[in-house]
Formats: structure tokens, sequence, C-alpha cells
């Protein structure tokens, strides 16, 4: 998971500087298409939600971050996809969190039709929550901490050895 971390991360934070010293805010390259890489800045949060909220978006996002890392580690979980979603998900709220705190606003640049602009750590925490409400509700014991589909089946619990009603009678 922490290669996944790193790589969203590295990825984010480099397609960002690329982007920052190449084009001036509001440019495009190229001028027009249905894709394009646009230069903007978001002081809000996804969809441009929030605009100028600044402080509480950065706390929000500490927040955030330590509560994945928390579930991650003290999860046990064991099935790498969801392992991977995490670590996505840890990897652009880091990204993200690390233009807020340095830069005050979080730098944007996919811009794809009507869709709003976004960054590589959107892009990164989306897919990552997709993968997990995906998995929840089609797999949902891929989520069980304890998940292992190698391992053998569980055996009864200690209160399947108390007597039945049967044996009573």
């Amino acid at each position: 998971m922490w290669i996944v971390i790193a790589a969203a991360l590295l990825t984010d934070q480099i397609t960002k500087a690329i982007i920052t010293s190449n084009l001036a805010r509001g440019e495009s390259w190229p001028d027009n298409g249905f894709f394009r890489a646009t230069y903007a800045r978001n002081s809000g949060t996804a969809f441009g939600l929030f605009q100028d909220q600044g402080f509480v978006l950065t706390i929000v996002s500490f927040i955030a971050v330590a509560m994945l890392i928390y579930f991650f580690r003290g999860g046990g979980i064991r099935s790498i996809v969801v392992r991977i979603a995490i670590g996505m998900m840890i990897g652009g709220a880091i990204g993200n969190l690390i233009d807020r705190v340095r830069l005050g606003f979080v730098v944007d640049f996919i811009d794809v039709g009507p869709w709003p602009i976004f960054n590589i750590a959107d892009s990164s925490i989306t897919v990552g929550i997709a993968t997990l409400a995906i998995l929840t509700v089609l797999f949902p014991e891929k989520l069980s901490p304890n998940f292992d589909r190698n391992a053998p089946e569980q055996e009864q619990t200690a209160s399947s050895d108390l007597p039945s009603s049967e044996d009573a009678g």
C-alpha cells in the first residue's frame, strides 16, 4: 500500500509542477478540444464546492488522512484490492493537502468536456472510493478485516460446543 500512496502522491505533485511551470492560470493546452490541460486554482472541494474555506478544508483533510491511515493500519485488511483503493485515497488526499498547506489552494488541470477541472489526486480519491463502493455491494466479504481467500474456513466458535436443546432432553 505504501507504494500506491507514493505513486499517487508523486504523480499528482509532478503533474501539478509541470502545469504550473508551463501554463498561466486559466491557460489551456491545446486551446480547444474535449480533452485539455487547463491550469485552475481551487480554494474549495471537488466540483468547486465550499470555495474560500481553506482553513476548514485543511483541518478536514488532516482528519481524513489520519482516519484512512488508522483504518488501514488497524484493520488487518488482507485484500490487495482494498489495500490499493485505500492507498489511492490516502495518496490523493495527501497530494491535495500539500497544495492547501503550501499554496492555500489546490492546483487543478485535467479539463474534460463539461466536467469540472480536476487533478490526479482527485482521480485517485474518486477511483479509491468507487472501488470500495463496488466491493461493498458486490463482494462485502473482501472488506472484512479477516478476509483471506487462501485461508481455510474458520472453525465454528466455542459457542457451538455448548449442548443444544436436543442434547438436554
